[in-house]
């Protein structure tokens, strides 16, 4: 086969081509590397130091470090005798001038050991119906609290272990009759410390686990259901109108109000049926209604709560209803927690974003660049410029266009021509 010239048109190639051009975006964007790895940098540093510092409790949390840190989740329930059924809360008759003893379970699942702190507690009634449970750390008790003994009271739990915490509920001669909500809360012994904030800007949230425990003490006795309905008011100015009706717990024991509003407006009537959670004794709640868009001005209102054995709780009145409405009203019971993260601050992603299309703009223009060179020079029908460093190329040969190895091996002459 005959030997194929150099520089023939069309067979060019500029030697280290790709790796020119890898240099030459290299070089070019250098800089801008250099000014994204400290832009970088900088809002790293910036973020809050907070962000790190509970972080770090959280993460150490999962995974205390010996027998005297705190349990990262509180296993807690009430202690059931073998045999009886299951309950979700301790349900007690004591006799008054009686000493019980009762007891509440933990359990830790991780393979190290922990300890939770039991505390005495307090049932209440939330703003809207419904038991919650107050702890009393230390000093005098309050409420039904003061039913309860041998608390406050630390629990080491060795690992994978359930262990039964004994406490005793005593009951006065004197108390009388009636039902009564203590509880026993559990939370870690050992909580995360308050966290510092970076230039004391920011906010942190630290959380603590905790459970409650329900002490349901009924002390034998007349049981005398009482409920008062002390008003129904306007709430705000909102779209469309709202009603609160408020009531109290006037007897000794437990009520779940439900019952109805009416409003009469002309020769029509409307109605709104209503539940709230449970009132105890001695508290008040309240919750809102909304009645729908009604004519402005004054309508009668009428609520009507059974409660007991046949009792029912009354009210009646008249309310001006607004003509303007302006802000809606929030759905009676449902609370909205937003619970924000640290997270990259908005100024470094932009820069960081415009950094980065600038790259991938210069790239792109290379490329561009480097094509329409090429397109150039073939059709001004010459080679491109030899490589910096390198010798010039052979001129170009006038014979016929380069063909592929096949074809040249056809086309080559016999030795015997």
């Amino acid at each position: 086969m005959r030997a194929e010239p150099p520089g023939a048109p069309g067979t060019y190639r500029a030697p280290g081509r790709c790796r020119r051009v890898a240099k030459a975006v290299a070089e070019l964007t250098r800089p801008l590397v250099l000014v994204l790895a400290v832009v970088c940098a900088a809002g790293v540093t910036a973020l809050p130091a907070s962000a790190g510092t509970v972080a770090g409790q959280l993460g150490g949390a999962g995974r205390p470090s010996g027998a005297g840190a705190g349990c990262a989740v509180v296993h807690l329930g009430p202690y059931v005798a073998p045999g009886a059924p299951a309950e979700a809360y301790l349900k007690l008759r004591p006799a008054r001038g009686s000493v019980i003893e009762e007891g509440v379970v933990l359990s830790n699942p991780e393979p190290y050991p922990c300890r939770v702190l039991l505390l005495p507690a307090y049932g209440a009634t939330a703003v809207n119906g419904g038991d919650i449970y107050v702890p009393v750390p230390g000093g005098p008790c309050h409420g039904a609290s003061c039913l309860l003994r041998g608390l406050p009271a630390t629990v080491t739990l060795p690992p994978g272990s359930r262990v039964v915490s004994h406490f005793e509920v005593a009951v006065p001669r004197q108390s009388p009759g009636g039902q009564y909500l203590a509880g026993v809360i559990g939370e870690s012994a050992a909580p995360p410390g308050r966290p510092s904030l970076a230039q004391g800007r920011g906010a942190v949230i630290v959380i603590v686990p905790r459970v409650a425990i329900g002490v349901a003490i009924t002390v034998p006795g007349r049981l005398a259901p009482g409920l008062a309905i002390t008003g129904v008011h306007m709430v705000g100015n909102t779209s469309p109108p709202a009603l609160a009706v408020a009531v109290r717990n006037d007897g000794n024991t437990w009520i779940h109000p439900h019952g109805t509003l009416s409003i009469a407006v002309g020769n029509a009537s409307g109605s709104v049926r209503f539940r709230m959670g449970t009132v105890l004794p001695g508290n008040s709640a309240q919750t809102p209604l909304q009645v729908g868009s009604l004519e402005p001005g004054p309508h009668p209102v009428r609520v009507e709560i059974p409660y007991g054995s046949g009792s029912v709780a009354t009210w009646s009145g008249t309310i001006d209803f607004p003509s303007i409405s302006r802000a809606p009203l929030p759905r009676a019971g449902v609370v909205r927690t937003i619970v924000t993260r640290p997270s990259v601050p908005t100024w470094l992603v932009a820069v960081v974003a415009v950094l980065v299309a600038l790259v991938a703009a210069l790239g792109v223009a290379l490329v561009m660049l480097m094509l329409r060179r090429r397109r150039a020079f073939r059709r001004a029908g010459a080679s491109p410029p030899a490589a910096p460093g390198r010798a010039a190329a052979a001129p170009s040969w006038t014979g016929p266009p380069r063909h592929s190895r096949q074809g040249r091996a056809r086309a080559a002459p016999s030795p015997q021509e």
